[in-house]
């Protein structure tokens, strides 16, 4: 069982399910930290979030808890973390083109950068 199907159990039968496990098992696989964005993250770490849609699988850079909690306000430290997640969100748009992913942009609200939808696997 890899990790990611070990992580992703609980989304047995949906429609996304085999693409949301090769992603999280690559992207582990280059060394980035994947997480659950339904599951409860006890320990405040950041890393890529990952979550099933009815129209894919949807990624998301998390900071830390305590990046997190400032990352509206109008500090220069919270400008800082705003220009990490999208340098972040590119950099992992980046990775999975180059893994043969699909993926675009999807800007839902105000988050600091935008969402990524992943829609398809590489092909063979």
């Amino acid at each position: 069982m890899t990790p990611g199907s070990r992580a992703l159990r609980g989304y047995d039968g949906h429609r996304y399910q085999a693409l949301a496990v090769a992603v999280w098992d690559d992207l582990t696989q280059q060394g980035l930290r994947v997480r659950d964005a339904n599951a409860s993250a006890s320990d405040g770490e950041g890393g890529v979030s990952l979550m099933l849609e009815d129209s894919g699988v949807i990624l998301s850079w998390r900071a830390h808890d305590d990046v997190e909690r400032i990352i509206y306000d109008k500090s220069l430290r919270a400008e800082r973390s705003r220009s990490t997640a999208a340098m972040m969100t590119g950099a992992l748009a980046s990775i999975l083109a180059t893994l043969g992913y699909q993926v675009r942009a999807e800007f839902w609200d105000a988050l600091p950068a935008p969402a990524l939808l992943v829609e398809s696997s590489p092909k063979p």
